[in-house]
Formats: C-alpha cells, structure tokens, sequence
C-alpha cells in the first residue's frame, strides 16, 4: 500500500482527474507522484500541443499548467483549455516560478509557486474541487 503524501490527512483530491502540463521531465515525475498519492488521477503533457490534444480526448477536473513552456505562451494556452471538451470547467491552475499577481487571470482557479511543497500542490489541488462544485 502506497504512503499517503497528503500532509492533512484528508482524501479532498481522490478520485480526480488531473492533466499535468510542463516540459520538463522531473516535474512531471514529481507532480504525479504526488497527485496519485492524494488519490487522483494524472495525466502526463510534455508541451501545450499535447495538452490540447488530451483535453479534446479525455475530461479532466483539474489541469496544472506550466506558465513557462518553450511552445507557448501558458496563459494563452490555459484560454484554449478552457474551451476545449475536455477541460471546459475544469480548474485551470498555473505553475510558474513567477510571483503571484495581485490579481489572477479570471480563467484560472489557482496559481502555484514553483518550487512548490506537497502542501502548496495538496491545497490548490483540493480547492480547485471547491472550485468545480461551486461551478
């Protein structure tokens, strides 16, 4: 049986379907490591091209995008997610090594600082389900 990562001791991210965004190997790794220790479910996207390509194959209830991808743009590429089948609702989260803005884009749910904890994935994963309800 697989140690839980989740540091509260809750389950609020089992059963959700996650779509994991960035170009880079380790994070990828890393990010669904933890998410299938919370419970959910993860997909792999190497590059925003292969985002778009899961997301009009498969739904997902939250998407973690990498805000710092070679081929585009992140939050132009979080706009297209939200129109598309699969991620239309779901709740669009950036991943950046940037600082948050005061102000969030009103496409995204949440924004993560890289390098990031387990807490800080485990908290925007586990709001972006209060973020899906309350949509």
């Amino acid at each position: 049986m697989a140690r839980s990562l989740d540091p509260s001791g809750r389950t609020g991210a089992a059963g959700l379907e996650v779509l994991v965004v960035d170009d880079h190997e380790i994070a990828r790794r890393l990010a669904e490591t933890m998410l299938e220790a919370f419970g959910a479910e993860a997909t792999m996207a190497s590059c925003a091209e292969e985002a778009v390509e899961q997301a009009d194959r498969h739904a997902f209830d939250v998407a973690l995008i990498d805000f710092g991808l070679p081929d585009r743009d992140g939050l132009d590429l979080a706009i297209d997610l939200a129109s598309r089948p699969g991620t239309r609702g779901a709740a669009l989260i950036a991943v950046t090594g940037r600082a948050r803005p005061a102000l969030l884009p009103s496409v995204l749910a949440g924004w993560i600082e890289k390098p990031y904890s387990v807490r800080d994935l485990h908290a925007a994963v586990t709001s972006a389900r209060a973020f899906r309800h309350a949509s």
